[in-house]
């Protein structure tokens, strides 16, 4: 057959939506490209499907044969017709290209919703010399374009130490640095720092923590005092001509300011990164609740449309997220997690990625214990992330429509709520509601983000 497996359609105001579940792909279409489409999964050649589908349409065979072979072009383009998506490698080589350290678990603020519960202090943390030792045993296994993250707790905290790390980054020739921080430690001195220490480096930005349009809700979180500090760091970092994200983690008491963030982010000048709230960390035991993630897709792009606002400053927000996972269509296994990621704790605990931190499944080892390479190699965690098949592992995920595109979403997070490495994504229906509503957007704005891939900032994660 042309198309093998299955297709779901979805129809709204006289268009479809066509998920070609197994390879993955997706066409938004008019009626006629549905039978088109349904008709591949019958036919054996294009000669026979232009044969049945000339004389559903009353059409000339010739007409017939033009009208359908420019419309399957996509497909063609994309070695979709004709293949068997059963066969298609799935590479489980590990190959690295984002790194994130945790610089410090110390942190002067007590936010309920940190993944890391910072401020919680180690005894005895990681050192600058045995972090920048780190970096160096890490470099033989990555490849091409590298994101390495710095995070805490709160990084500046540890100035030397996060500064040394800035130093044997840019000695190693890595790529992405992105640097996060609350925003409150923020002086004319150590800003003026950090942007010297990172001249030169290729891609470069800092984030900072932003929970609320209003002093009301962002202290509502962060704490008092600290809105004005908050402020205060992003404008004092964008002055100096630093790239700026604001970090906004999504949850039902400010979703409601999603709009009035956006706005606040457009008159600062700085990028506005998206992510809902995970049951992480302290947010376990936080009063503060997810939002739906199909509606903050269909909200931030309302707000989109409503405000024209520039899309090159809308490229770290969870629809471009969304955006980008519909617009690379591999036909993935599971979320990659210890495949081209790894998350080092401030004590020296490795683990697969970010979420996935302090549970003790996830462990991989201890650099102080063992030599990075050889736990990377031969982790039995690690391994068996790496051979995860989630579309295959549990009955609801096999029947999905977008099972090769969400590929069980984020395990860490579906472990930390399951205890089931194989369940599927704790939010699995709203997830996949976000992933057709994205597919709706981009029907009407088929190139919305296309020239944002890599935009002013930059981020790899799946999950945060």
């Amino acid at each position: 057959m042309l198309l093998e497996g299955s297709m779901y359609t979805h129809e709204r105001d006289g268009q479809y939506l066509a998920v070609l579940a197994d390879y993955p792909y997706w066409m938004a279409v008019n009626e006629a490209g549905k039978d088109v489409l349904q008709l591949c999964y019958t036919c054996t050649s294009l000669e026979e499907l232009a044969f049945e589908f000339a004389r559903s349409e009353n059409l000339l065979l010739e007409e017939s044969l033009e009208i359908i072979t420019e419309f399957l072009d996509p497909l063609k383009d994309h070695h979709i017709l004709g293949s068997d998506p059963c066969k298609e490698k799935y590479s489980v080589d590990p190959v690295l290209v984002a790194i994130c350290i945790n610089v410090t678990r110390n942190c002067n603020l007590h936010c309920p919703h940190c993944y890391a519960s910072g401020g919680t202090v180690y005894p005895n943390e990681l050192s600058g010399d045995e972090l920048r030792t780190f970096l160096r045993d890490v470099k033989p296994y990555t490849k091409g374009t590298v994101q390495v993250q710095l995070t805490g707790g709160e990084p500046f905290l540890e100035e030397e130490k996060m500064f040394a790390v800035i130093e044997e980054f840019r000695k190693l020739g890595y790529t992405i640095l992105i640097v996060n921080t609350n925003g409150t430690l923020l002086t004319r001195e150590n800003v003026d720092r950090l942007k010297k220490a990172v001249s030169g480096i290729e891609h470069f930005s800092i984030t900072v923590s932003l929970d609320g349009a209003t002093k009301e809700m962002h202290e509502l979180v962060r704490g008092s005092d600290t809105f004005e500090k908050t402020l205060q760091a992003l404008k004092m970092l964008r002055k100096s001509n630093l790239p700026v994200a604001a970090s906004i983690t999504i949850h039902k008491e400010n979703f409601s300011e999603l709009e009035a963030l956006f706005n606040l982010c457009m008159d600062l000048d700085v990028v506005p990164y998206t992510s809902p709230l995970a049951p992480l960390g302290r947010a376990q035991n936080s009063t503060l609740e997810p939002v739906s993630l199909s509606n903050l897709v269909t909200e931030t792009y309302r707000i989109i449309k409503k405000n024209d606002l520039p899309r090159d400053k809308m490229s770290a927000t969870y629809l471009y997220y969304i955006v980008q996972a519909l617009r690379n269509m591999n036909r993935r296994l599971y979320c990659g997690s210890g495949l081209s990621t790894l998350f080092l704790d401030s004590n020296g605990d490795l683990y697969p990625c970010m979420n996935t931190l302090y549970q003790n499944a996830f462990k991989c080892g201890n650099v102080r214990e063992a030599p990075f390479g050889k736990i990377w190699e031969h982790s039995p965690v690690y391994h068996q992330m790496r051979y995860l098949n989630i579309p295959e592992s549990n009955e609801k995920c096999a029947e999905c429509e977008v099972r090769y595109i969400c590929a069980g979403y984020c395990r860490g997070l579906t472990y930390a709520v399951t205890n089931d490495l194989c369940a599927p994504f704790i939010w699995c229906e709203d997830f996949r509601k976000a992933l057709i509503e994205t597919m709706w957007i981009l029907s009407e704005e088929p190139d919305l983000f296309q020239e944002q891939a890599r935009a002013e900032f930059i981020r790899y994660s799946m999950c945060r």
